[in-house]
């Protein structure tokens, strides 16, 4: 590590006026990111720990932290997000971002060539050995037709984390109307672990396996489907 490394590394990082993933740049410098590296590794335990020759579609990549695990874990990443996040971040945090700005950063810091997708994921063509799905479901106005797209992206299994209800076991979906579900107006539904099932296996997933689930603004769930 040089000290000017390091110096250019904070700069480029203060010029990002939000970031929602904790990432580790090197040299000493990480992100000041929303969400912690101990949320992140929660989500991550359903990524495969080897992915050298797979390829990854990471689904709202955002600031890129898994897309950038997956990178260094040997797959060749596609990262796309179609950016609604900015909505969130103003309403909630009073702070305009530009789409993309802080996964170009990382990206630059880290010495990697990934790039983000500006779009919608329903519009991709083909398949990915291993697809993340990651704080996505809930912000989807069409949550099964979301899914069914899902399916059809995912060649071997898809990495889930969302939302949840867990103080329902039939198999229903919440609407949340406006910000009210943790002041962010691109929230829309809360779905039960019942209906999370019934669901993915309708689409087309042959198993579902429930990694774990937490608690913190909401109730999060994090689930591992195979095709």
């Amino acid at each position: 590590m040089t000290d000017d490394q390091r110096k250019w590394k904070l700069a480029q990082v203060e010029r990002v006026p939000f970031w929602w993933h904790t990432i580790d740049l090197g040299d000493g410098v990480s992100t000041p990111g929303k969400s912690s590296l101990e949320e992140q590794g929660q989500r991550a335990q359903g990524i495969p720990g080897v992915l050298q020759g797979k390829t990854v579609l990471d689904i709202g990549c955002w600031d890129g932290f898994y897309s950038f695990l997956c990178e260094q874990r040997g797959a060749t990443v596609t990262a796309i997000d179609d950016f609604q996040h900015l909505d969130f971040v103003k309403s909630k945090y009073g702070t305009d971002l530009k789409p993309g700005q802080g996964f170009r950063t990382a990206a630059r810091c880290l010495g990697s060539s990934l790039k983000p997708i500006k779009g919608d994921f329903v519009r991709l063509k083909g398949a990915y050995d291993v697809v993340l799905f990651l704080g996505v479901l809930y912000h989807q106005r069409h949550p099964l037709l979301a899914l069914e797209h899902l399916s059809r992206l995912t060649r071997e299994c898809a990495v889930i984390e969302t939302h949840y209800l867990s103080d329902e076991e039939r198999p229903v979906l919440r609407f949340y109307p406006g910000a009210s579900l943790n002041q962010d107006p691109t929230n829309f539904w809360g779905p039960s672990l019942s209906s999370l099932d019934l669901m993915l296996r309708d689409v087309g997933f042959r198993s579902v396996e429930l990694i774990s689930t937490w608690s913190g603004d909401d109730d999060r769930a994090l689930l591992v489907v195979r095709k």
